[in-house]
């Protein structure tokens, strides 16, 4: 079986979620690259809009700060969305 679990970073972990932010940001740029991750894409088109997501996961976060009150943390991910409205 697989089993996921979803948490988003909140206001109240505002340095974590600045440092998630961050290292993805840098990531996609291609700053970085010596951490390794997944990526996946997907495209659908449906009721007149076409929707790109990219997903990003890392399983190696030992340089993440912040996450020591997180026992139960043992990757972050990302979703990036671009929606395209097409007008008839």
């Amino acid at each position: 079986s697989y089993n996921r679990c979803h948490r988003n970073t909140k206001e109240n972990q505002k340095s974590l979620h600045d440092n998630v932010e961050l290292f993805f940001e840098s990531l996609i740029k291609g700053e970085i690259n010596d951490i390794e991750f997944k990526h996946h894409t997907t495209r659908d088109k449906d009721h007149g809009r076409i929707e790109t997501r990219n997903y990003y996961l890392v399983n190696n976060i030992s340089w993440l700060d912040n996450k020591e009150n997180r026992t139960n943390l043992s990757s972050i991910g990302m979703v990036q969305r671009k929606r395209i409205i097409c007008e008839k």
